[in-house]
């Protein structure tokens, strides 16, 4: 059926919500598939018609990829420009270590 992928094809479109809150939503009208922090996860699933499964734990050695998103309005903001640094400084150290 057109719109469907083959088992194991990986469907490669950005995907913009207007808040992380509103993924649960989105997932109960689609087939997306989301990877969220255990803690995060479990909240927005509470109450919805939705499955919550571990994460497989990676085997390869590819590269993790690690997306920092924020409103515009905060783009200068001292404390968001402050922990954007810090959170690119420890990815960096984890890619490093491996």
């Amino acid at each position: 059926a057109q719109g469907q992928l083959a088992p194991g094809e990986r469907l490669n479109q950005p995907l913009r919500l207007s808040s992380f809150t509103s993924i649960a939503a989105f997932c109960e009208r689609s087939d997306v598939v989301f990877r969220l922090p255990k803690r995060f996860a479990e909240e927005l699933v509470r109450g919805r018609q939705l499955v919550l499964r571990e994460a497989l734990a990676r085997t390869d050695d590819a590269a993790t990829h690690v997306y920092l998103y924020w409103h515009e309005r905060f783009h200068k903001e001292p404390m968001c420009v402050w922990i954007r640094d810090q959170l690119k400084a420890v990815h960096a150290s984890a890619v490093d270590e491996q």
